[in-house]
């Protein structure tokens, strides 16, 4: 049951990481934005920011 939990959770990352404009995101971070503020204004959670950033980062 947790490997189903963890699987499912994972589901609803990537659906969200599909639907965020990316251009978006990018400008929010070259604009400085905290990423509480990125969130908000994605309206997804600051965790998901922050790995999203490291992704990011990490491929640029």
């Amino acid at each position: 049951m947790a490997r189903s939990l963890k699987e499912e959770m994972e589901r609803k990352n990537f659906q969200k990481a599909l639907d965020i404009d990316f251009h978006d995101f990018y400008q929010l971070i070259e604009e400085g934005f905290s990423d509480k503020e990125i969130s908000r204004e994605l309206n997804v959670d600051e965790g998901f920011v922050k790995r999203l950033k490291r992704e990011v980062e990490k491929d640029w």
